[in-house]
């Protein structure tokens, strides 16, 4: 039976639950009213064979807040003088309860059957399936779920993502593709989803997440960004459902941390091993391809099995026609423009055209495209969009006026998604700095107005949610005044990635002009790394000069954007790590035109600010040619305070043999903390794989600092020996169910086509019905 905690819902949405139940069980139309003072009525019985029947509904948490209000409700009952009552409460109710709650409101309530409590609502939506998918919201505010995910910030973008979920389920279209993926879920526990840019990659992973919550699973959990996110939450006794939407980068490959592969593959070969968690991870088909040549993980045939390429040519056109047909059934378009549509079957040609792609009817959507056709040419802009895909975001950007086109240039160069009081600081300090050059509106009201323009079409903005800790069992989820923008789809990025590429005066003001670290590094690169697939804007050697000043200014006074979460979401979390990956970006910047001096980094940069151990090393490994005035010995000892990770300590360990110069005496408390930062981190490794890794590590380790690490490693063999024994039981186990049950298959959801051009132009008429 489903265990709900409906008083965790807003009275207004726990009232409407209560209608839809009670309208369903009971196959009678219930009035709503507004919000308000009720008169003890919130909902009434219509056309019930003229009996006045009223229901009452109670949002409370406990029997103690509601006992005392029955008698208040009694009086106002008497007043009404209803044929009938019925009480609902959100409160769990035993059997003296509700027979209290009957002697109450006698002779109105006729019998305990018309009081609901907290399981008799719960006990309904086990019955009525439909309902208890419209109010996702229960979900939300299960104390299953809330318990995985309390603390944690990915919460809100899990929630962002599921209301995203449900918005693309009128949309979607089932096809082979959906089919595919859920087998290869169903067989494997996870599936990587790729596909050219707006294939519809992202619509099908969040219809596979609603498909597994609907049948059974407790927790969904979106990675908005890293892998570390899914071992955050990762919980062996749940049934759980991840999403990693373009998990290799939005529009071009982006590089993760150290071991990103590593980690990806090992929680991948946990989750293939347990019946209990499917993982989804969505990225384009080339940022893929480039990934497997930087990963040599993902280039291994036991990653790439479970891989599911969407393919235009799957779309038969039929399936085509159902999306365009779903999306402009939900836009609520004029009738001119459906008349223009329809003439002559001219949507037909949309259906057919070589550039059928659904982000494009998503796009025409969105900026509501017929707003600017006139009668009976909205087919004729419709079919230029698929003529000329990217002339529909540079027709639109044309008419922006010069602040918003600028804050959008702005916002591009910033990693997504950015709080839009950082974007705001970022833009105006490039309007100020520029207002002579460019002259762009810097005030207030522009951007506000420039704002209001870009919401809803080149960008979508929506507010924090956060969680009440205090009050965690006693409340909803609450939205906060900090604001998040992101695009309204990456080919937005794209189109504003081109644009750039060709006006290098304005590449150089906005590398002039930055705010925040990681604006020099989201979308440029150099001319030499230049893949055409990748949408990045490409710099000039006048540019580099312009490059090298910028990375000076960030470098001392380094600052990151955050996210909605108050946690940077850039790739940098210091200034160290921030010179490794920029040095990786721009080779040619750091060789040729950046000059380090103790102006630019210093020992006590190293020594007193805070930051990776790893990446410190980092910076000392790959600069050692350029920063021989630093005193390495002191840096050495005061990074090793701070080691406390097997990874870094291994970094540690090889620099300090390369570098002779740099004196490091190995004592008794060195080796204390040595085995110390590895017996910790063997203690809380799972898999076979992570163990073998630091086996081997730990061997390296204890060699080079000519220490005696017998005992560890037996320990790690112990456990590596114990987890393969654990493997093979479980191994033997599923084989025996596979032996009382060899035919077992998959079921695939059944599929309803459109059959022919007769059927698609007869389904296409009912639109006149949707039109304005």
């Amino acid at each position: 039976m489903l265990d709900y905690t409906l008083s965790k819902l807003p009275s207004a949405e726990f009232e409407q639950l209560c209608r839809d139940l009670l309208q369903k069980r009971d196959e009678v139309f219930i009035e709503s009213f507004k919000d308000g003072k009720d008169g003890g009525i919130d909902l009434r019985y219509a056309k019930c064979r003229d009996k006045n029947i009223i229901v009452q509904a109670k949002c409370y948490q406990t029997w103690t807040e509601l006992k005392p209000k029955l008698r208040n409700e009694a009086d106002k009952v008497k007043l009404l003088n209803p044929s009938k009552y019925v009480f609902v409460t959100s409160v769990p109710l035993s059997p003296k309860n509700k027979n209290d709650i009957k002697k109450c409101f006698t002779p109105y309530i006729q019998t305990t059957q018309d009081i609901l409590g907290n399981d008799d609502l719960n006990n309904l939506l086990g019955l009525y399936h439909e309902i208890e998918e419209k109010y996702y919201r229960l979900w939300l505010c299960s104390t299953n779920i809330l318990n995985t995910i309390l603390h944690k910030n990915v919460v809100n973008w899990s929630t962002f993502k599921l209301t995203e979920c449900f918005e693309s389920k009128n949309k979607f279209v089932y096809n082979e593709n959906y089919a595919m993926a859920k087998n290869i879920l169903d067989k494997y526990n996870y599936v990587i989803i790729s596909g050219i840019p707006g294939i519809g990659k992202t619509t099908l992973a969040e219809i596979l997440v609603l498909e597994y919550l609907k049948n059974g699973y407790d927790d969904f959990v979106f990675m908005p960004d890293k892998i570390d996110n899914a071992f955050d939450f990762y919980d062996e006794n749940k049934k759980q459902i991840f999403l990693f939407d373009d998990f290799l980068g939005a529009t071009s490959f982006e590089p993760a941390s150290k071991n990103f592969d590593g980690n990806l593959a090992s929680l991948i070969n946990r989750i293939k091993k347990v019946k209990n968690k499917k993982f989804i991870l969505t990225t384009r088909e080339y940022i893929l391809q480039e990934a497997k040549l930087h990963y040599e993980r993902l280039a291994s045939d036991k990653i790439d099995i479970a891989k599911c390429t969407i393919d235009l040519g799957s779309y038969t056109d039929k399936i085509k026609a159902q999306i365009l047909y779903n999306h402009l059934y939900y836009a609520k378009i004029p009738l001119s423009s459906i008349e223009s549509l329809l003439e002559k079957n001219k949507f037909l040609l949309i259906v057919k055209h070589k550039n059928f792609n659904p982000r494009l009817i998503e796009t025409i959507i969105v900026q509501k495209l017929w707003t600017s056709s006139s009668a009976g040419t909205f087919f004729d802009k419709v079919y230029d969009v698929f003529e000329h895909p990217n002339r529909i975001w540079e027709v639109a950007f044309n008419k922006l006026d010069k602040t918003a086109q600028y804050a959008l240039l702005i916002l591009v160069t910033m990693p997504i998604p950015v709080m839009l009081k950082d974007w705001r600081e970022a833009f105006l300090k490039f309007a100020i700095n520029t207002n002579s050059a460019l002259g762009i509106s810097c005030n207030e009201p522009s951007w506000k107005n420039a704002l209001k323009v870009l919401d809803g079409c080149f960008v979508k903005t929506d507010r924090q949610i956060k969680i009440k800790i205090a009050e965690y069992f006693h409340t909803t989820l609450l939205k906060t005044s900090n604001k998040i923008a992101e695009f309204f789809n990456p080919s937005v990025i794209d189109f504003l990635v081109d644009y750039l590429n060709d006006m290098h005066e304005t590449i150089n003001l906005i590398i002039d002009n930055v705010v925040f670290a990681d604006q020099l590094t989201s979308i440029f690169m150099e001319a030499d790394q230049f893949v055409k697939a990748q949408r990045k804007i490409v710099l000039t050697e006048d540019n580099l000069k312009h490059m090298s000043e910028s990375v000076k200014t960030i470098i001392n006074n380094f600052r990151m954007h955050k996210s909605v979460f108050l946690k940077s979401v850039s790739e940098f979390t210091d200034v160290f790590e921030y010179l490794v990956k920029a040095q990786k970006i721009f080779p040619k910047l750091f060789n040729n035109y950046i000059k380090f001096s103790p102006e630019l980094i210093s020992n006590d940069d190293f020594i007193s600010k805070q930051g990776s151990p790893y990446y410190k090393i980092e910076v000392l490994q790959i600069f050692d040619d350029y920063i021989d005035y630093l005193d390495k010995t002191a840096i050495i000892q005061s990074i090793f305070k701070d080691l406390d990770d097997v990874d870094t300590l291994d970094s540690f360990v090889s620099y300090i043999v390369d570098h002779s110069e740099v004196e490091f005496v190995i004592d008794e408390r060195i080796e204390e903390k040595v085995n110390t930062i590895i017996y910790d981190n063997v203690y809380h490794l799972e898999t076979e794989d992570e163990l073998d890794n630091i086996r081997d590590e730990a061997i390296s380790i204890f060699s080079n600092l000519d220490l005696n690490g017998d005992d560890l490693i037996y320990e790690i063999d112990n456990k590596i020996e114990m987890i393969r024994e654990e493997a093979e039981a479980a191994a033997e186990e599923e084989y025996e169910i596979y032996k009382d049950n060899p035919n077992h298959s998959y079921k695939i959801a059944k599929i309803d086509y459109i059959t022919d051009d007769d059927e698609i132009i007869d389904n296409f008429q009912s639109l006149r019905d949707t039109g304005k």
